[in-house]
């Protein structure tokens, strides 16, 4: 039986995400003084989901969908618009008491809300980053199980049980070469020379994919560690708080 992981941006085992360039605070300890940019799903990629902003991202073989948050990261040219959200409305399952600002993708228009956290970045450095809080939900759609995402000159994904209505809630699912933008033989054979420091991967341009670090700033940032990350449901056993307001999703998984 063949198992195939699938990336969903935004979300989410872990995360499929997108951040904000990592940016070392001013008082961080860190030796170097430099950022850690080694993106979360190249180094870091094994089993998160991407979960929609910056904060989330899986490791794919070419068989299981598992569904993540892709999460991303900003870069510096991050393209912020000038709303700032403080509710909790457009996004499922929200955090207590979170102040969320928003991107829109203008790849399809789609509106990602995203937050900031500054914490301990597992390494001795404390960052600052701002991640998204939806998975990511860009490409075109194809039959899960029926059909890969072979199709190197466009972004294709799958949506959770082939009901379209599931990628609007966790995002869409994609294997591990798809989230990367690597070519789909990268699936079964090493492509790390493609790999880059803050990989962009498939987010909006100014976001990269979340990195192993940064995941760690977001689950440091409360004291409730992962409960604080996880969403108040739906998971198999139990639920998070949510206290970041980080909404990390579990959507489950299918086997092949």
């Amino acid at each position: 039986m063949k198992k195939k992981i699938l990336f969903g941006i935004v979300a989410s085992a872990l995360v499929l995400g997108c951040s904000d360039p990592v940016k070392p605070d001013a008082d961080s300890s860190s030796s170097s003084g430099t950022s850690i940019t080694s993106s979360s799903s190249t180094k870091s990629s094994s089993s998160t989901a991407l979960s929609s902003s910056s904060s989330d991202g899986l490791n794919s073989s070419s068989s299981t969908a598992k569904s993540s948050s892709s999460v991303a990261t900003s870069s510096s040219s991050q393209p912020k618009s000038s709303s700032s959200y403080k509710t909790q409305d457009d996004i499922p399952i929200g955090g207590i008491n979170t102040v969320y600002d928003s991107i829109y993708d203008p790849r399809d228009d789609h509106k990602y809300l995203y937050s900031t956290y500054t914490a301990n970045n597992g390494y001795g450095t404390i960052l600052t980053i701002s991640v998204m809080v939806q998975n990511l939900d860009y490409a075109e759609v194809i039959t899960l199980g029926a059909e890969e995402q072979d199709d190197d000159t466009k972004v294709e994904k799958y949506c959770y049980n082939d009901i379209p209505q599931n990628c609007d809630f966790y995002g869409g699912l994609y294997q591990w070469a798809e989230m990367m933008n690597l070519p789909y033989e990268c699936n079964t054979i090493s492509c790390a020379h493609l790999i880059q420091d803050q990989h962009q991967g498939i987010c909006p341009d100014g976001w990269h994919l979340i990195t192993n670090p940064e995941m760690w700033v977001i689950i440091n940032s409360t004291d409730e560690g992962i409960e604080g990350v996880k969403s108040q449901g739906p998971w198999a056993i139990g639920g998070g708080r949510n206290t970041s307001g980080f909404t990390l999703l579990g959507g489950g998984e299918k086997n092949k």
